[in-house]
């Protein structure tokens, strides 16, 4: 079935130039910028698993398994490239942190003497479906751009633009974006407000499903983007990092006005935005001292708490193992994230504690940004499908690529039955604390609405008298 479908959109392609459609849509398309008609029938070929019609005896054509891969002309020991992409890994990180934890309570949660209520566990539970499933389908788009555009990015500045653009998107902001142990968490809500594990499960199932079949049209609207809508998402990916600051920039000048001219106190989690922040932190110095708002020592851990997981992630998956081994390493990575998220929360919902405001974004933030939700379902469906890779700025393009040491379906199911696990852990938990607080995400046991963290004080030692 993928080999059908993709080798009737390699055929359409094939009957007319790929650069030509670009040039009759966008007569300005620099001709530096075009692609050669045998470049992109050779990509569009390889992308549908085809064998091109006219391979030469080019080193960057090899034949394994049966499928033929491109592999990437251009090198990556160029340490500015991964200077770059550290930096865009890390700003969509942030603006992704923004994005779901400070714009959107604004919009979803009512407030209520000034403070920001969280949102009905309903709400929760659709908004991991969306969010997982659009996240998918961003994921599979921006794979194919990236794979389609990896070939030529040192010659070609159009190219290297959106394939960095790609990267930094895929491996920060879908990092945070989309969260895997909040599937578990949604399918023991389901469980508790319905009584029926049979739809807890098929929530479970409908996340998983859902994304492999986002991210499977995801990455044939992508290739076809970049085939007939090539200057319009080279000039989404200019202007993406400005998008990505912007959204930064204003995060932290709201954080400066306090809440009597606003009204209410800045959120800053989606599930517990009646959190105020980190309180009392100040530095002294001499007869100098400065007291740092709430607001913004918040928002810079939770910022720290999503860049650092998604690094985390970008290490333990990408660094240290090859490509057959990532998917393995990722289901490590998540298994590991599920486990402290379950840590924490059994920790303060169920052992009778108020809720701490660093535990919760390490459990949110950190844990989100490290269970790679969208990359999981990246795996299992190239897996499946026996899509064309990517490489990866860490990858040693002199080694033979392997199977990977899972097969899809037996990393589809090991995820599903970590989901389940995870639902019937939180199911299982509220029972005992005759309560029905969610075991990833959800709202404290007590009736307090704010809760304010103990003063902290940063000392800086005064410097020796002469």
């Amino acid at each position: 079935m993928a080999n059908g479908s993709g080798g009737g959109c390699a055929a359409r392609l094939g009957e007319g130039s790929v650069v030509e459609l670009a040039e009759r849509s966008h007569p300005s398309l620099d001709e530096s910028e075009a692609h050669t008609n045998d470049e992109w029938e050779q990509q569009s070929l390889i992308y549908a698993g085809r064998k091109p019609q006219h391979v030469t005896s080019d080193p960057y054509h090899q034949q394994q398994h049966g499928r033929i891969h491109l592999e990437s002309r251009s090198t990556s020991t160029d340490p500015g490239e991964r200077v770059r992409f550290w930096i865009a890994m890390f700003e969509n990180a942030a603006a992704s942190e923004v994005a779901m934890n400070v714009c959107l309570p604004w919009l979803l949660c009512e407030a209520e003497g000034g403070i920001f209520k969280p949102p009905p566990r309903v709400t929760l539970n659709i908004l991991v479906l969306i969010f997982n499933t659009l996240g998918s389908f961003a994921e599979g788009f921006f794979k194919s751009s990236r794979l389609l555009t990896q070939t030529l990015r040192s010659s070609k500045e159009g190219h290297n633009v959106v394939f960095n653009s790609s990267e930094g998107i895929c491996s920060g902001f879908l990092n945070v974006f989309t969260s895997f142990p909040d599937v578990g968490d949604g399918g023991s809500n389901v469980v508790q407000d319905t009584e029926s594990y049979l739809l807890g499960f098929t929530y479970c199932l409908a996340n998983m499903i859902g994304g492999v079949a986002c991210y499977k049209l995801g990455r044939t609207s992508g290739w076809q983007a970049a085939g007939t809508h090539w200057l319009p998402l080279v000039n989404f990916c200019r202007l993406w990092p400005y998008i990505t600051r912007g959204l930064i920039l204003a995060a932290l000048f709201s954080t400066f006005l306090d809440s009597k001219s606003t009204g209410v106190n800045m959120p800053l989690d989606l599930t517990s935005p009646h959190l105020i922040g980190i309180d009392g932190v100040r530095l002294e110095w001499d007869e100098y001292e400065m007291q740092f708002s709430p607001s913004l020592m918040g928002l810079a851990f939770g910022i720290f708490m999503s860049a650092s997981g998604s690094a985390l992630g970008i290490i333990c998956c990408d660094m240290l193992f090859h490509e057959n081994a990532r998917p393995a390493a990722r289901l490590v990575a998540n298994a590991i994230s599920t486990v402290l998220v379950i840590l924490v929360n059994h920790t303060m919902f169920v052992g009778g504690n108020e809720p701490v405001f660093v535990l919760i974004k390490f459990a949110t933030s950190f844990c989100g940004a490290l269970s790679a939700f969208s990359g999981t379902i990246g795996d299992v469906t190239d897996s499946y499908f026996e899509h064309s890779q990517d490489e990866h700025l860490c990858d040693d393009k002199k080694r033979r690529r392997h199977a990977p040491l899972m097969s899809a379906l037996q990393n589809f199911f090991s995820h599903l039955a970590m989901t389940v696990v995870v639902m019937l852990l939180g199911v299982y938990w509220a029972s005992e604390a005759k309560t029905l607080p969610p075991i990833i995400l959800g709202r404290p046991r007590r009736k307090r609405i704010a809760h304010t963290v103990s003063h902290t004080s940063w000392h800086v030692p005064k410097p020796p008298e002469v």
